[in-house]
């Protein structure tokens, strides 16, 4: 018996801009505007107790590559 399932990580940066010419005002910040995801799938054998991955993606569809 195996079974998959997806694993989907995700990442929210926030993006802090300065006013231009003001050198002591407040800067502006804005929450959560830049997100990535990374989806992975895992496939489990319960029969050895083992688990591999099986694919893994990032938010364009493109493969991932480690390093």
């Amino acid at each position: 018996d195996k079974t998959r399932f997806e694993v989907t990580y995700t990442r929210n940066q926030d993006i802090l801009k300065n006013k231009p010419g003001i050198h002591y005002g407040q800067p502006i910040l804005e929450q959560n505007k830049d997100g990535q995801r990374f989806i992975v799938v895992y496939e489990v054998d319960w029969k050895n107790k083992t688990v591999k991955v099986v694919e893994k993606y990032s938010d364009q569809n493109k493969p991932y590559k480690e390093g």
